[in-house]
């Protein structure tokens, strides 16, 4: 899925969560450390995407991107850009830099450091968006659900440093979703649960678990993380929530108006 979009992983140690990640970017914008310019870099139009496991390793998603803006190296003087660096940057003055809010990582006060720094995205209108599963979010613009990037990239989801080159097009074309790591590990289904077989009937224990996981997080992303951990289809779920789970509440609510 190689083209002219950039992806990278959002480091654990410094940002903990993915909300930890997405409120820096929407107080401060994005700023990540690269070991070297990307070649057919378009300012303004190639996108950066963001992957993050929450500390879960081999579990991760792709949960939003933004556009890069501009790539910026760290200099004690504007005609001090290193000669290794092959690319077009912008200097950026130590002494300025030491006076910027401090990022989970850290200050950006290391010379020769690059960094991808993300476009202002000011008063974007989220019409323009290309999906309804997109928000906007300051510079950041998030995956709503994330897309799942253990089926789409990597099924051992191992963590690389700086960037690879990715098709973003194709990317937010993509249909695999599932929860953060950290929204998983708390709706994780009981074993009984998931170990029952495609095909058969569907049990009252699965019904209750698939109602228990929508008064959580909703009927969408229940039914979705009902079929990852289980071997039943989206459709199916969907299926029982729309034909036997609703018409049960309201059944139930009929009975309360009755009495």
């Amino acid at each position: 899925m190689a083209g002219k979009d950039l992806i990278m992983w959002v480091g654990y140690i410094h940002y903990p969560t993915i909300q930890n990640f997405t409120d820096e970017a929407r107080d401060l914008g994005i700023s990540k450390r690269i070991s070297k310019v990307p070649t057919d870099y378009t300012p303004d139009e190639t996108r950066l995407f963001f992957i993050h496991d929450e500390g879960i390793k081999g579990d991760a998603v792709i949960f939003g991107y933004c556009t890069v803006g501009d790539i910026e190296v760290v200099v004690d003087s504007p005609d001090n850009i290193p000669d290794w660096i092959d690319g077009p940057v912008t200097p950026i003055i130590i002494d300025d830099v030491r006076m910027e809010a401090q990022r989970g990582c850290g200050f950006r006060d290391h010379l020769g450091a690059i960094y991808l720094r993300s476009h202002r995205n000011g008063n974007a209108d989220p019409d323009d968006l290309p999906t309804a599963k997109l928000n906007i979010c300051g510079d950041l613009t998030l995956i709503d659900p994330p897309l799942d990037y253990n089926l789409i990239f990597d099924e051992d989801a191992k963590r690389f440093r700086s960037f690879k080159r990715v098709d973003g097009d194709d990317l937010l074309k993509q249909n695999s979703h599932k929860l953060i790591p950290t929204e998983r590990a708390v709706n994780t289904l009981d074993e009984s649960i998931r170990e029952i077989k495609a095909g058969t009937k569907w049990s009252d224990g699965e019904r209750e678990a698939l109602i228990g996981l929508i008064e959580k997080i909703g009927p969408y992303r229940a039914c979705k993380e009902m079929a990852r951990q289980t071997s039943r289809t989206f459709q199916s779920c969907m299926y029982q929530y729309r034909n036997n789970i609703l018409e049960r509440e309201e059944d139930d609510v009929g009975e309360l108006i009755e009495l």
